[in-house]
C-alpha cells in the first residue's frame, strides 16, 4: 500500500449508495490492493488521500533495497485515529442512550409488574376481610336464631305450664273436650234458675232490694243494661216490671231468657260506650269452645295487667284502629293467626277470622271484682279470674259474636276476656 499511494494514478474515488464517498488503491496490475473508509465529504477524502500522494516514491528502479520498508505517514494515520475515535464515541454515545433507554423500559414494566402484584395482593386481603366477617356475621345470626328459639320454647313451656297450673285437677283439663261437664252443667244451670225463681219470690219485701246484682253506673247506658239483664226478675213475681228490654223493642228470645235468670251472678256488671243495650255472653258457650267454660272453682284474683300481655296496650286506639291490629297480627304470626281463626269460629263466623268486620267491635267499660275467663301470654294461656282493677284497666274492646258468644280484649294488656251471664 506505500508503495503505490504516492502516485495519484493509483488511486479512484468511488460514491456509495448512501452518498458517501471512498476511494480504491490499486498496484500496477490494476489490482486492487486497499479500500479507504467512508468519508461525509469530498474534500475530507481529497486531504486522505493528499496525505499519501507525492510523500515518498517506492519505485523499484529507484531504490530497490527500501521496497520492503514500512514508511507510516504520521499525519494521515493521526487523522484517521482521531475520525475512528470521533465514530467510535459517538457509536458509544448511542449504544449507552439506547441501553439507558432498554434499561428504563425494563425498569418501567418491572414497576408495572410490582403495582400488578400489589393490587392483587390487596385485593385478596380485602376479599378475605369480607369472607371472614361474612362468616362472622353468618355465626352471630346462627346464635341468635339458636338463642331466639330457646326463649320461644321457654316462653312456649312457661305459657303451658301457667295454663296446667290454673287448671286444678278438681277441675279437669279444660280442653278435655266440650260435653264432658255437661251433665254438671245442666244440674248447676237448674240450681240457679230455681234460686232466681226464689229470689224474685221475695224482691217485694226487701226494700228495693230487685236489683241486688252489684252493678256500676258511670251513667245512664250503664242503667239501660241493667234494666235490660234483671227484666225476667222483675217480671217473674210482678213486684218490678222492666218489660222495656231494649231500646229497639225486640221481644226476649230463649237466649235472652237464660240471660236474664242468670241475673243474680255477679258479673252482670259492664258497660258498652257505643251500645248501652247490649248483652252479655250467655253462658252456654263452652260447647263452641272449651275456652269458654266456666270451672266450677274459686276465680283467681287480679289486680294488675300487663304483665303477661297478649296483643299489648292499646289504649287510645279506636275500634277500627283496634281491628287493623288483629289483622297485622293475623297477618304476620301464625300463632295469632290460629287463634284468632280459633275464637271467630267459636262466635260463629264460620270462616274465622276471615269474617271479622271492624264494625263488629265496640268500646266498653267493665266493673271492678268481674269475673270471666282471662286470657295471658304470647300463646294465649288462659284461667278463671275475677279482674279486681280500677280506672283505665277497667277500659274493654267488645267483639260481636254471631252466636251470642261475645268476647272483649282488656286494652291495656290486650288479653282475652271471656264474661258469661
Amino acid at each position: 500500500v506505500l508503495r503505490y499511494a504516492p502516485n495519484k494514478n493509483n488511486f479512484e474515488v468511488k460514491t456509495a449508495k448512501d452518498g458517501k464517498f471512498f476511494f480504491n488503491l490499486y498496484n500496477d496490475k490494476k489490482e486492487k490492493i486497499a479500500k479507504s473508509f467512508f468519508f461525509r465529504k469530498r474534500e475530507e477524502l481529497e486531504e486522505s488521500m493528499n496525505e499519501f500522494i507525492g510523500k515518498v516514491n517506492f519505485s523499484s528502479s529507484e531504490n530497490p533495497k527500501v521496497q520492503d520498508k514500512p514508511i507510516v505517514p504520521i499525519a494521515a494515520a493521526t487523522t484517521m485515529a482521531a475520525k475512528n475515535l470521533n465514530l467510535e464515541s459517538e457509536l458509544s454515545e448511542k449504544e449507552e442512550i439506547r441501553k439507558k433507554a432498554e434499561a428504563e423500559e425494563r425498569r418501567k414494566a418491572a414497576e408495572r409488574e410490582r403495582q400488578s402484584l400489589e393490587k392483587i395482593r390487596e385485593e385478596n386481603r380485602i376479599a378475605r376481610i369480607k369472607k371472614e366477617e361474612a362468616l362472622a356475621l353468618a355465626a352471630k345470626k346462627k346464635e341468635q336464631e339458636k338463642i331466639k328459639k330457646e326463649k320461644v320454647e321457654q316462653e312456649k313451656a312457661a305459657a303451658v305450664y301457667q295454663t296446667q297450673n290454673n287448671n286444678n285437677s278438681d277441675d279437669g283439663d279444660m280442653f278435655d273436650g266440650c260435653f264432658k261437664w255437661m251433665s254438671l252443667l245442666f244440674l248447676l244451670l237448674l240450681f240457679i234458675l230455681a234460686l232466681s225463681y226464689f229470689k224474685g219470690c221475695f224482691n217485694g219485701n226487701q226494700d228495693g232490694a230487685s236489683a241486688s246484682t252489684s252493678i256500676e253506673h258511670s251513667d245512664d247506658a250503664s242503667a239501660s243494661v241493667q234494666d235490660s239483664l234483671l227484666t225476667n226478675n222483675g217480671s217473674t213475681d210482678g213486684d218490678n216490671n222492666h218489660s222495656n228490654l231494649a231500646q229497639d223493642g225486640n221481644q226476649n228470645t230463649e237466649e235472652d231468657n237464660t240471660q236474664s235468670n242468670n241475673g243474680n251472678n255477679e258479673n252482670t256488671s259492664y258497660t258498652d260506650n257505643n251500645n248501652p243495650n247490649i248483652s252479655i255472653a250467655n253462658c252456654n258457650c263452652s260447647e263452641k269452645a272449651v275456652v269458654f267454660e266456666i270451672p266450677n272453682k274459686e276465680a283467681k284474683s287480679v289486680n294488675r295487667l300487663g304483665t303477661n300481655p297478649q296483643f299489648g296496650n292499646t289504649h287510645g286506639l279506636s275500634s277500627a284502629d283496634f281491628f287493623e291490629e288483629l289483622k297485622y297480627a293475623a297477618e304476620n304470626n301464625s300463632w295469632d293467626r290460629s287463634y284468632l281463626n280459633y275464637l271467630f269460629k267459636a262466635m260463629g263466623y264460620n270462616n274465622g277470622f276471615a269474617d271479622a268486620q271492624a264494625n263488629q267491635i265496640s268500646q266498653g267499660t267493665i266493673t271492678p271484682g268481674i269475673k270471666g275467663i282471662l286470657g295471658f301470654g304470647k300463646y294465649s294461656g288462659y284461667g278463671y279470674s275475677q279482674l279486681d282493677l280500677k280506672g283505665k284497666d277497667l277500659e274493654v274492646f267488645r267483639i260481636e259474636a254471631a252466636n251470642g258468644c261475645h268476647i272483649h280484649f282488656m286494652k291495656t294488656c290486650g288479653n282475652l276476656l271471656f264474661i258469661c251471664e
